[in-house]
């Protein structure tokens, strides 16, 4: 009798065990699908894939040490899961080809990008014609420079143009610390797609942008503009490049001589000067080191070629070519980090103010002799010159 009570006691607990590994095998699934179904992830259609063969997923992971997709089973021992297709996207966000000059090929003789320099009539192109007019127009002169020490606190003032972008999170508050931009006009802010193309975040996760604080946390004086319209190159989630969005705000930031655009440099070379800003984090070692006030360092720029071998010598990004689209900067003391996502790598004008050579895309750790990777602006003049000023600028 008690022989039979122990055998049926183990008899259940075994049926429970099962139980339990079913439920934590179908854990986050999307159902039962096979390999190659259509699904869809996060409002996103996708192809039901298998980790090692899904790029969103292994970016996640290498990232993030997980990836967070919906699952849509196993094939074999290996799961399956619903890798979303990012030319599908939110009504919010637009996806527009890039000019010709502005992609890379992925022909190892066809990585230079030719510019063209679409000048008006009175030889400037409407970028350069658009930053005149701002200067002159909120009467903006040239300051003394700042005291530029890697790794300083900025000062009132000092990066007009810097904007951070509101994160909604699951629980309705904004976070402002996950990724920069920069103001270029009234109403647009260039930063990097892989700030908007979210993958593994609620689809309506941008939906603010931040200007005129250097604390973060300073909600009196912030200027907080709501989002119209995301605009999205040929970006690629796996080899990064053309790392490069707009944002279009619902109404015109308020400009003032403390608040105003940067302008756009137009040269295709790696100027000396260059400055990283933005609240990402202090020490790599320690995720919690994020600053509330705005950083800032300067920078060196690194010849492709260099960038590229240095970065295969470690063994980083080996699935990553470095293109002429892109920018290599580093500094042995300091570097942008990971919360810099999406902010400016800019050079001081004699205007007064700033001209974005590169967006912040990718790097190493904070203070890693290592490059780190900026999409660089000039190669994409004409793309940005279409939306931005589609009109004649006199």
């Amino acid at each position: 009798m008690i022989d039979s009570q122990i055998i049926k006691c183990k008899m259940l607990r075994i049926v429970y065990i099962c139980f339990l590994i079913c439920i934590l095998r179908c854990y986050n699934c999307y159902g039962t699908k096979d390999e190659g179904s259509h699904c869809q992830q996060l409002g996103l259609a996708g192809i039901c894939k298998k980790v090692i063969d899904c790029p969103v997923a292994l970016e996640l992971l290498r990232k993030r040490r997980k990836h967070d997709l919906l699952r849509c089973g196993f094939s074999g021992l290996e799961e399956v899961v619903c890798c979303p297709d990012l030319s599908d996207r939110h009504p919010l966000i637009e996806t527009s080809t890039l000019d010709g000059n502005s992609i890379w090929s992925g022909e190892s003789d066809e990585n230079s990008i030719k510019i063209d320099d679409r000048k008006t009539n009175n030889g400037k192109r409407k970028a350069e014609l658009a930053c005149d007019e701002i200067y002159k127009k909120n009467n903006i002169q040239r300051r003394a420079e700042f005291h530029i020490i890697n790794g300083e606190d900025a000062e009132t003032g000092q990066f007009p143009h810097m904007a951070t972008l509101g994160v909604r999170d699951e629980f309705g508050n904004i976070d402002w610390k996950k990724c920069g931009g920069s103001l270029i006009s009234s109403r647009f802010v260039l930063t990097a797609a892989h700030c908007v193309v979210c993958v593994d975040c609620n689809i309506d996760n941008v939906v603010k942008v931040r200007f005129g604080v250097i604390d973060i946390r300073d909600n009196r004086k912030a200027q907080d503009v709501d989002i119209k319209n995301i605009i999205v190159g040929n970006y690629n989630i796996t080899s990064r490049h053309n790392d490069i969005a707009l944002i279009e705000l619902a109404t015109d930031v308020k400009m003032s001589k403390s608040m105003y655009p940067a302008c756009l440099y137009t040269g295709n070379d790696d100027p000396l000067g260059l400055l990283v800003s933005g609240w990402g984090l202090t020490d790599d070692r320690n995720m919690d080191s994020s600053s509330n006030i705005l950083q800032f360092a300067r920078l060196i720029a690194v010849p492709i070629e260099k960038c590229n071998s240095s970065l295969l010598a470690r063994n980083r990004y080996t699935s990553r070519v470095i293109v002429d689209s892109q920018i290599c900067a580093f500094s042995n003391t300091s570097d942008a980090c990971r919360g810099d996502s999406g902010g400016p790598l800019q050079l001081m004008n004699k205007k007064g103010g700033y001209d974005l050579v590169g967006i912040v895309s990718y790097g190493m750790v904070c203070g890693s002799v290592l490059p780190g990777v900026y999409t660089r602006v000039s190669a994409y003049l004409d793309w940005i010159e279409k939306y931005v000023w589609p009109f004649e600028i006199n």
